[in-house]
């Protein structure tokens, strides 16, 4: 995977949980654990590892 396929900015469905981790993250608020779901195909391993 490409870093521009990794991108969570080319991925506009994924902006609203990707700035709610950095505010999490910023208020050192983050959980022990992330669990992601979803229909394939929709950036969840992308995401992941950004």
């Amino acid at each position: 995977m490409t870093d521009a396929e990794r991108s969570p900015e080319l991925m506009p469905w994924l902006r609203g949980q990707w700035a709610n981790l950095a505010q999490r993250l910023l208020h050192q608020r983050l959980p022990q654990a992330l669990l992601l779901s979803g229909v394939s195909g929709i950036g969840k391993s992308a995401f992941a590892q950004f």
